[in-house]
Order: C-alpha cells, then structure tokens, then sequence
C-alpha cells in the first residue's frame, strides 16, 4: 500500500488594506517665486528710484547750463540769469553738484560705489535728500491753500507761479526720488537685512 504526501497548502496572508490618498495633505503650498518675494520688490523699486534719481540730477544740470549758455525758457518774464549774479553764483554750482549728485545715486547700484566710503556715501546721500525736500517745504502752505481753493493762482504774478508751479516741486521730487533710493537700497545692502533675507 502506498501512502501519499499529504500537502499543506499556507494561505497567503490578507492584503493590507489601500488607503484613500489624502487629497489635503497631497497638496503643498508652493514657495513663492524668487521674483514675487518681498525683498525683491523693494530692490526692484529701489532700482528704479535709483535710476530716477540720477536722472533727476542730469536733467537739473542740463537745465542750468541751459541757462548758463543764456537760454530763458522756464525763468520767469523771460529773465537771464546774468541780470542777478546771486543766480548766476547759484547756477555755476549747481550744474557740477547736481552731477555729482546723479553719481551718488548711481554708486548704490554699481560696483565701483563698494569702493567708496561708505559712511560718507550715506551722509551725503541723505544730506542731499533732506537739502532737496527742506528747500520745497516754504512752497507747501500753498501748495495746500491752492488745492483747497483758500487761494486763486490768479493771483499769483509770474514769478511766483514758477516758484510755486515749477522750481519747488521739481526739489521736491528730488528729495522723493533721493530718500527712496537711499533708503531702499541700504537696507538692502545692510548686513542686517542680508542675514534676515538669505
């Protein structure tokens, strides 16, 4: 008689069960882009401040030597600066200052204004913006009267229209133009900027 094996035959253990994806936890937020984070927006804007500012200086002094070489538009009646020698006296300084002015705004975006001193890059920066918006600031009562309608321009003779009008808002948006440049981007070249935003 022959006995025959006996087989064991071992199920096969369950398959764990599949759990649904978690479609919440599937999804990560996304890290902003380089280009949308703050600290870039501001050296964006501060670029464009810088830029603004230079060029604010270069038109001042083409306007001045413009005026130098005896042009008359933009003073008041038609006026040469040769008939009052205070404005001629101010009018020789101000075409190398305000170019001087345009290189300093421009030494915080270029290399070679890493070369300079830096505290005293800062002072005259500064210096200049507060200069700018101090000689605006008796223009701004009426700025505010002829807004408001407490007074008429009317009224005003040709000299002080272009005071009021022209000569003070053009240092007004100077000083704008220096104080936003100046200050967006030295905190962007401060190193404590630089260790919060790396």
């Amino acid at each position: 008689m022959q006995i025959s094996p006996v087989r064991t035959q071992v199920a096969p253990a369950p398959a764990a069960p599949v759990r649904p994806a978690n479609p919440a936890a599937s999804v990560r937020p996304s890290a902003p882009t380089a280009g949308h984070t703050p600290a870039r927006r501001r050296t964006a804007f501060g670029r464009v401040a810088v830029h603004a500012a230079a060029l604010w200086g270069v038109l001042f002094s083409a306007v001045h030597v413009y005026w130098l070489a005896d042009g008359r538009l933009g003073l008041p009646h038609g006026r040469s600066i040769y008939g009052t020698p205070a404005l001629l006296v101010i009018d020789v300084i101000a075409v190398p200052a305000s170019l001087v002015a345009a290189g300093m705004a421009l030494a915080l975006l270029r290399s070679w204004g890493e070369r300079l001193p830096q505290r005293m890059l800062n002072t005259a920066l500064w210096g200049t913006t507060a200069l700018l918006i101090v000689h605006a600031l008796p223009s701004v009562p009426d700025w505010i009267a002829l807004s408001t309608g407490a007074r008429d321009a009317a009224t005003l003779s040709a000299e002080d229209r272009f005071v009021t009008f022209l000569y003070e808002p053009w240092f007004m948006a100077g000083g704008v133009l220096f104080g936003l440049a100046t200050g967006l981007m030295r905190r962007r070249q401060s190193p404590a900027h630089a260790v919060h935003g790396a």
